[in-house]
């Protein structure tokens, strides 16, 4: 009976030290051609914190280059090892003059227009990504290399 229940206290815990590798993590919302950048709105999923902002997080998968950018801060980038060649296939592509908003709803869209609260727009151009919160901080990310925060 001590062997079965060893068992089942082992499994559990390789479940949880395994799954956080297995599930890469984030996921795009869009991303611009040829899949240069990708970004994702990282939005609160409990659904329960009705002050929490969702922020925009955004990758070059060629060398992991990573950049966050809050509804009112300047945007803080760094290298981040788990993002080189990471390629989400989900998301839907945001053509060169195309644009892409959030809102303080966790919700988005596409255009120049924008439902509520816009905290974040982003517009993709042959050069990079631009991306601009509400506090007028943002960021360039170039096609494949280069960027500009201010």
């Amino acid at each position: 009976m001590r062997r079965h229940l060893l068992v089942l206290v082992v499994i559990p815990f390789a479940v949880v030290f395994t799954s956080p590798a297995a599930a890469r993590e984030p996921y795009a919302d869009f991303y611009t051609p040829g899949k240069a950048v990708l970004c994702s709105m990282v939005a609160d999923i409990t659904g329960e914190n009705s002050t929490y902002v969702p922020w925009l997080y955004c990758w070059t998968p060629n060398d992991g280059f990573t950049i966050t950018l809050t509804a009112s801060r300047r945007p803080h980038a760094s290298t981040v090892k788990a993002n080189k060649w990471h390629y989400e296939p989900g998301g839907r592509r945001l053509g060169f003059g195309q644009a892409w908003w959030m809102n303080r709803d966790s919700a988005n869209g596409w255009g120049r227009g924008g439902m509520g609260d816009v905290l974040i727009r982003c517009v993709s151009r042959a050069s990079g990504l631009t991306c601009t919160n509400r506090a007028g901080h943002g960021f360039w990310l170039g096609r494949f290399r280069g960027y500009r925060l201010f």
